[in-house]
């Protein structure tokens, strides 16, 4: 049997991308995974920052930063710290559930991030850290 698959062009077109110029995106090292909120008011992005020069320590961790309005700017970044991120390990890929209350991501078993690792789940406790 040969399964043959036509191409489907979904009904949704983007623009052109282009890089997030706003702080506190951007600004040194590299960035990726970028994970936003149901309310559009938490993102939660991967980055070596604040590194001027990505990949050189293999310490990706995972950042949050807020905004009150989606149209008030992004606050700085925070990163979310221990027991989510490790100074050996890179952490990356990050998404909450839509109640907010568990973050899923990757940890890496190399501070570079390659494929090989494992998936971890942490539940926001009743101060609301992760």
């Amino acid at each position: 049997m040969i399964l043959t698959v036509s191409p489907v062009q979904g009904e949704l077109e983007f623009g052109i991308p282009t890089p997030m110029q706003l702080p506190p995106f951007n600004e040194a090292g590299g960035y990726g995974y970028p994970w936003l909120s149901e309310d559009q008011l938490d993102i939660y992005v991967t980055t070596d920052y604040p590194s001027s020069e990505p990949y050189t320590t293999g310490a990706f961790d995972i950042w949050t930063s807020h905004r009150d309005s989606v149209s008030d700017p992004w606050q700085p970044l925070v990163n979310l710290g221990s027991p989510v991120n490790t100074p050996e390990l890179s952490e990356i890929g990050s998404s909450l559930t839509a109640d907010g209350r568990e973050l899923y991501f990757f940890r890496a078993l190399s501070p570079f991030g390659l494929p090989e690792g494992d998936l971890y789940v942490s539940n926001r406790q009743p101060d609301n850290s992760l």
